[in-house]
């Protein structure tokens, strides 16, 4: 699949994790009760590949404190850590949330929320979707984009490679007080991360191999 997205666009947001800012006109919100801004469309150049968490726009809801859900079309953009907005799926049209604006996006039945956390190799801060949350330990799958630069062909007989763009999910474990904890569904890096006679009895007993199987753990710590 191939997209158009701006190539300095994506090195910037990937690198800083940050939010773009965007000029035009502020919508009011169309009586919804809150602010969205219209998304502007940018320059762009072939990439192969996608930003997008999902390809299509699907119905959710964004919630935030004090004000009436919206029910509305939603597409999370990794590399630009937005979220963009659609109130009629046939419209051209698409719209943001202010910067920084505390809100939860339910994009199917995943809760997606901004946050940022500390964890060994440095801040994380964008887009999170929360798997699990307790009152011990939270799960958040952060969804990161990752840029490769194109090349020119070395010959006349070769073809030139595209810019591409892929996304992966990375796992974190959030204690309510300390540092998050990086995590894959292996026993082995959860026995390191959690040493106790309690986790280890339920790794021999519990295989480890999907995200599914990452949230029942978090459920057993928080039991």
């Amino acid at each position: 699949m191939r997209s158009k997205l701006p190539v300095f666009l994506i090195l910037f947001f990937v690198s800083f994790l940050t939010f773009g800012q965007v000029s035009g006109g502020i919508n009011d919100g169309m009586n919804y009760g809150f602010t969205l801004i219209p998304t502007i469309e940018k320059d762009s150049e072939e990439v192969e590949g996608s930003p997008y968490y999902t390809q299509d726009f699907i119905r959710g809801t964004v919630k935030i404190q004090e004000k009436d859900p919206l029910e509305a079309y939603l597409k999370y953009n990794v590399a630009e850590e937005r979220i963009e907005i659609k109130t009629h799926l046939e419209s051209p049209r698409t719209y943001q949330l202010p910067a920084g604006s505390d809100a939860e996006f339910i994009i199917e039945s995943e809760k997606f929320v901004l946050d940022k956390i500390t964890a060994e190799k440095g801040s994380v801060f964008g887009y999170f979707v929360e798997l699990q949350t307790g009152d011990k330990y939270r799960l958040l799958k952060k969804p990161i984009a990752h840029f490769r630069e194109g090349e020119k062909a070395k010959t006349g007989y070769g073809n030139d490679k595209p810019a591409t763009i892929t996304i992966e999910d990375e796992y974190y474990i959030v204690p309510k007080s300390g540092m998050a904890i990086n995590v894959r569904a292996k026993s082995k890096d959860l026995k390191k991360g959690f040493g106790s006679k309690e986790v280890e009895d339920y790794l021999d007993n519990n295989k480890m191999k999907s995200e599914d199987d990452l949230i029942r753990f978090v459920g057993f710590l928080n039991q």
